[in-house]
């Protein structure tokens, strides 16, 4: 094997994976010495919120994408915070019918009883209190809106063209994103 002429110019490689081949194409950004496969260009954009060069942050040319509802995470912050309102209706519920058992009752209790009943109505109402609490927090926090799109799972769908080449109909541009 011969050392490569020392005036020969070596190919691009690919900002992302760094490989040479196949031959990367310049990328259609500001930035006049990145060059990217279109596969490695497509599934950085997958992951990322915008379509847009991580160096000059000017949006890519010769991209078009769009995002769909694919699901929903329950594991979410905004999915949490909507368990909580559950538990914490639920809870406030029951422990205002306890505390009706409790307070109104035409039953005579015993007295062991009575420190169940009311230790029982206490829990709830300090329980569905303190998930209130976190679930006005978090609104405050996060707002609700950011909390409600926190739990939608999105698929972003990437296609690459030549610049210019792309359909304005078909996916939106990355302009738009």
């Amino acid at each position: 094997m011969s050392a490569p002429a020392p005036d020969a110019e070596a190919p691009p490689e690919c900002f992302i994976c760094t490989e040479s081949t196949p031959v990367p194409r310049k990328s259609s950004c500001l930035c006049t010495d990145r060059y990217v496969h279109d596969a490695c260009l497509v599934k950085m954009i997958e992951t990322t919120q915008r379509a847009r060069c991580p160096a000059c942050a000017e949006p890519y040319g010769n991209v078009a994408s769009r995002s769909r509802v694919v699901g929903m995470d329950p594991f979410a912050r905004g999915a949490i915070v909507l368990w909580a309102a559950m538990a914490a209706t639920v809870l406030i519920g029951c422990g205002i019918n306890t505390w009706l058992v409790f307070c109104c009752s035409q039953r005579k209790l015993s007295m062991q009883e009575d420190y169940v009943v009311c230790f029982a109505a206490i829990m709830m109402t300090t329980l569905g209190m303190a998930l209130v609490a976190f679930i006005g927090r978090e609104c405050l926090l996060s707002g609700p809106a950011t909390l409600a799109r926190s739990f939608v799972v999105r698929k972003r769908k990437v296609r690459v063209g030549v610049v210019g080449e792309l359909v304005l109909g078909e996916l939106t541009t990355a302009n738009e994103n």
